[in-house]
């Protein structure tokens, strides 16, 4: 099994060989691999609050969730 230092080489090695027109697909490849796109919808309702579900039944009101 290779080392990570050799893995990394070897992606030096092939991003060296990449011709000038498969770039930009290399880049989105990569972007992909280190930022994976997460649906809009995660996220949306961010309340800053951390404690929402310990507290989900106070929150609701009397009937909670699913009541």
């Amino acid at each position: 099994m290779a080392t990570s230092e050799e893995f990394r080489e070897e992606l030096h090695e092939m991003v060296d060989r990449l011709p000038p027109e498969r770039l930009e697909e290399a880049v989105a490849v990569l972007r992909e691999v280190l930022e994976p796109v997460r649906p809009r919808s995660l996220g949306m309702g961010r309340s800053g609050r951390g404690d929402l579900s310990e507290r989900v039944d106070d929150l609701l009101g009397e009937d909670g969730f699913g009541r």
